[in-house]
Protein backbone atom coordinates (compact mmCIF):
# COMPACT_ATOMS: atom_id res chain seq x y z
CA UNK A 1 0.00 0.00 0.00
CA UNK A 2 2.65 2.05 0.84
CA UNK A 3 4.70 1.38 -2.28
CA UNK A 4 1.88 2.06 -4.61
CA UNK A 5 1.13 5.50 -2.84
CA UNK A 6 4.57 6.56 -3.13
CA UNK A 7 4.26 5.62 -7.12
CA UNK A 8 0.92 7.55 -7.07
CA UNK A 9 2.71 10.13 -6.12
CA UNK A 10 5.51 10.32 -7.68
CA UNK A 11 3.02 10.38 -10.98
CA UNK A 12 1.22 13.42 -9.76
CA UNK A 13 4.14 15.60 -8.64
CA UNK A 14 6.44 15.16 -11.49
CA UNK A 15 3.69 16.32 -13.65
CA UNK A 16 1.96 18.24 -11.28
CA UNK A 17 1.52 21.59 -12.96
CA UNK A 18 0.17 19.60 -16.18
CA UNK A 19 -2.85 18.21 -14.59
CA UNK A 20 -6.31 20.00 -15.21
CA UNK A 21 -9.00 20.04 -11.92
CA UNK A 22 -10.32 16.88 -13.10
CA UNK A 23 -7.45 14.62 -13.25
CA UNK A 24 -6.08 16.06 -9.43
CA UNK A 25 -9.45 15.55 -8.10
CA UNK A 26 -8.58 11.55 -9.35
CA UNK A 27 -5.57 11.50 -7.93
CA UNK A 28 -6.93 13.21 -4.63
CA UNK A 29 -9.31 10.28 -5.00
CA UNK A 30 -6.77 7.64 -5.22
CA UNK A 31 -4.69 9.19 -2.68
CA UNK A 32 -7.37 9.71 -0.14
CA UNK A 33 -7.90 6.14 -0.64
CA UNK A 34 -4.44 4.67 -0.10
CA UNK A 35 -3.41 7.02 2.69
CA UNK A 36 -5.98 5.76 4.77
CA UNK A 37 -4.96 3.70 7.93
CA UNK A 38 -0.68 4.19 6.93
CA UNK A 39 1.64 4.38 9.59
CA UNK A 40 2.74 8.08 10.02
CA UNK A 41 6.40 8.19 8.36
CA UNK A 42 4.37 7.61 5.23
CA UNK A 43 2.20 10.10 5.86
CA UNK A 44 4.58 12.59 7.23
CA UNK A 45 6.58 11.77 3.31
CA UNK A 46 3.59 12.44 1.41
CA UNK A 47 2.80 15.84 3.40
CA UNK A 48 6.51 16.70 2.92
CA UNK A 49 6.01 16.56 -0.82
CA UNK A 50 2.69 18.00 -1.49
CA UNK A 51 3.52 20.73 0.72
CA UNK A 52 4.70 23.33 -1.33
CA UNK A 53 2.90 22.24 -4.94
CA UNK A 54 0.09 24.62 -5.53
CA UNK A 55 -2.53 22.40 -7.00
CA UNK A 56 -2.08 19.19 -5.04
CA UNK A 57 -5.12 17.31 -4.57
CA UNK A 58 -7.12 19.44 -1.36
CA UNK A 59 -8.80 17.32 -0.15
CA UNK A 60 -5.76 15.17 0.63
CA UNK A 61 -4.30 18.44 2.21
CA UNK A 62 -6.85 19.16 4.28
CA UNK A 63 -7.12 15.45 5.63
CA UNK A 64 -3.11 15.66 6.17
CA UNK A 65 -3.32 19.03 8.09
CA UNK A 66 -6.06 17.96 10.02
CA UNK A 67 -3.74 14.96 11.54
CA UNK A 68 -2.90 15.18 15.12
CA UNK A 69 0.83 14.33 14.28
CA UNK A 70 2.39 17.48 13.97
CA UNK A 71 5.10 16.09 11.59
CA UNK A 72 1.96 15.04 9.18
CA UNK A 73 0.13 18.51 9.20
CA UNK A 74 3.23 20.81 9.85
CA UNK A 75 4.29 20.84 6.31
CA UNK A 76 0.94 21.54 4.89
CA UNK A 77 -0.17 23.88 7.98
CA UNK A 78 3.10 25.97 6.78
CA UNK A 79 3.35 25.88 3.12
CA UNK A 80 0.14 24.67 1.60
CA UNK A 81 -1.89 27.04 -0.72
CA UNK A 82 -4.63 24.71 -0.85
CA UNK A 83 -5.48 25.70 2.68
CA UNK A 84 -7.97 28.51 2.54
CA UNK A 85 -8.23 30.73 5.73
CA UNK A 86 -11.65 28.94 6.99
CA UNK A 87 -9.45 25.54 7.20
CA UNK A 88 -6.96 27.28 8.88
CA UNK A 89 -9.40 29.16 11.26
CA UNK A 90 -10.67 25.90 12.26
CA UNK A 91 -7.37 23.90 12.75
CA UNK A 92 -6.22 26.95 14.98
CA UNK A 93 -9.05 26.39 17.27
CA UNK A 94 -8.63 22.81 17.88
CA UNK A 95 -4.81 21.90 17.48
CA UNK A 96 -2.05 21.46 19.54
CA UNK A 97 0.75 24.65 20.09
CA UNK A 98 2.72 23.08 17.75
CA UNK A 99 0.38 22.90 15.31
CA UNK A 100 -0.54 27.12 15.62
CA UNK A 101 3.35 27.37 15.24
CA UNK A 102 3.40 25.98 11.68
CA UNK A 103 0.60 28.16 10.95
CA UNK A 104 2.65 31.24 12.45
CA UNK A 105 5.24 30.78 10.18
CA UNK A 106 2.70 30.91 6.79
CA UNK A 107 4.10 33.25 4.56
CA UNK A 108 0.91 34.83 4.73
CA UNK A 109 -1.62 34.97 7.31
CA UNK A 110 -5.07 36.45 6.93
CA UNK A 111 -6.69 38.45 10.17
CA UNK A 112 -9.13 35.75 11.15
CA UNK A 113 -6.25 33.20 11.77
CA UNK A 114 -4.16 35.54 13.34
CA UNK A 115 -7.50 36.19 15.92
CA UNK A 116 -7.85 32.87 16.53
CA UNK A 117 -3.69 32.38 16.88
CA UNK A 118 -3.56 35.19 19.68
CA UNK A 119 -6.02 33.58 21.74
CA UNK A 120 -5.26 30.40 21.94
CA UNK A 121 -1.27 30.60 21.28
CA UNK A 122 1.36 30.81 24.02
CA UNK A 123 4.31 32.71 24.27
CA UNK A 124 6.19 31.18 21.04
CA UNK A 125 3.18 31.44 18.73
CA UNK A 126 3.10 35.37 20.27
CA UNK A 127 6.32 35.73 19.58
CA UNK A 128 6.26 33.98 16.03
CA UNK A 129 3.53 35.61 14.85
CA UNK A 130 4.47 39.29 15.49
CA UNK A 131 7.96 39.22 14.10
CA UNK A 132 6.01 37.41 10.52
CA UNK A 133 5.92 40.44 8.39
CA UNK A 134 3.57 38.29 6.37
CA UNK A 135 0.92 38.53 9.12
CA UNK A 136 -1.86 40.40 8.96
CA UNK A 137 -3.26 41.68 12.99
CA UNK A 138 -7.29 43.16 13.50
CA UNK A 139 -7.06 45.86 15.75
CA UNK A 140 -8.99 43.65 18.49
CA UNK A 141 -5.86 41.31 17.67
CA UNK A 142 -3.29 44.04 18.38
CA UNK A 143 -5.28 45.33 21.14
CA UNK A 144 -4.69 41.60 23.09
CA UNK A 145 -1.53 41.69 22.15
CA UNK A 146 -0.55 44.44 23.62
CA UNK A 147 -2.50 42.98 26.78
CA UNK A 148 -0.11 40.11 26.96
CA UNK A 149 2.98 42.65 26.30
CA UNK A 150 2.82 43.53 30.00
CA UNK A 151 4.46 40.55 31.44
CA UNK A 152 6.44 39.89 28.34
CA UNK A 153 8.88 42.61 27.40
CA UNK A 154 10.35 40.74 23.94
CA UNK A 155 7.27 40.65 23.11
CA UNK A 156 6.37 44.08 23.70
CA UNK A 157 9.76 45.04 21.61
CA UNK A 158 8.13 43.21 18.65
CA UNK A 159 4.93 44.42 18.80
CA UNK A 160 6.45 47.94 19.10
CA UNK A 161 8.47 47.69 16.32
CA UNK A 162 5.77 46.41 13.46
CA UNK A 163 5.20 49.28 11.11
CA UNK A 164 0.91 48.18 11.24
CA UNK A 165 -0.09 48.79 14.42
CA UNK A 166 -2.66 51.82 15.38
CA UNK A 167 -1.37 54.70 16.70
CA UNK A 168 -3.42 54.69 19.87
CA UNK A 169 -2.87 51.25 20.70
CA UNK A 170 1.20 51.66 20.09
CA UNK A 171 1.02 55.07 22.21
CA UNK A 172 -0.61 52.93 24.81
CA UNK A 173 2.32 50.10 24.85
CA UNK A 174 4.71 52.98 25.13
CA UNK A 175 2.81 54.47 28.01
CA UNK A 176 2.76 51.48 29.63
CA UNK A 177 5.73 49.74 29.27
CA UNK A 178 8.64 49.43 31.57
CA UNK A 179 11.73 51.84 31.22
CA UNK A 180 13.85 48.78 29.92
CA UNK A 181 10.97 48.18 26.76
CA UNK A 182 10.58 51.89 26.08
CA UNK A 183 14.25 51.87 25.46
CA UNK A 184 13.94 48.42 23.31
CA UNK A 185 11.45 50.27 21.18
CA UNK A 186 13.59 53.46 20.91
CA UNK A 187 15.89 50.73 19.45
CA UNK A 188 13.94 49.24 17.19
CA UNK A 189 12.02 52.14 15.68
CA UNK A 190 11.97 53.11 12.51
CA UNK A 191 14.64 56.44 11.94
CA UNK A 192 11.02 58.62 10.46
CA UNK A 193 9.18 57.20 14.02
CA UNK A 194 11.83 57.50 16.21
CA UNK A 195 11.70 61.67 17.11
CA UNK A 196 7.93 61.22 17.73
CA UNK A 197 8.53 58.54 20.16
CA UNK A 198 11.22 59.69 22.01
CA UNK A 199 8.96 62.99 22.15
CA UNK A 200 6.18 60.19 23.40
CA UNK A 201 8.52 59.45 25.54
CA UNK A 202 8.97 62.74 27.45
CA UNK A 203 5.36 63.54 27.41
CA UNK A 204 5.46 60.44 29.38
CA UNK A 205 7.94 60.84 32.13
CA UNK A 206 6.60 64.93 31.98
CA UNK A 207 3.39 63.33 32.96
CA UNK A 208 5.05 60.97 35.82
CA UNK A 209 7.29 63.49 37.41
CA UNK A 210 3.73 65.96 37.39
CA UNK A 211 1.67 63.41 39.28
CA UNK A 212 4.45 62.44 41.78
CA UNK A 213 4.81 65.98 42.96
CA UNK A 214 1.25 66.23 43.14
CA UNK A 215 1.24 63.00 45.41
CA UNK A 216 3.81 64.45 47.45
CA UNK A 217 2.17 67.93 48.34
CA UNK A 218 -1.11 65.39 49.32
Amino acid sequence: RVSTLRRVTDLFVYRAEQYDNEQVKLFDDVIVRLSAEIEKTALAELANRLAPIPNAPPETVRTLARDPEVAVAGPLLSHSLRLADDDLVDIARAGSQAHLLAIGGREHIAEPVTDVLVERGGSEVAHKIVANGGARFSESGFARLVDRAGEDETLAVGIGARVDIPPHLFRRLVTEATERVQGGLIAVARPEVRPALEQLLVEIAEKVGANSEIASRG
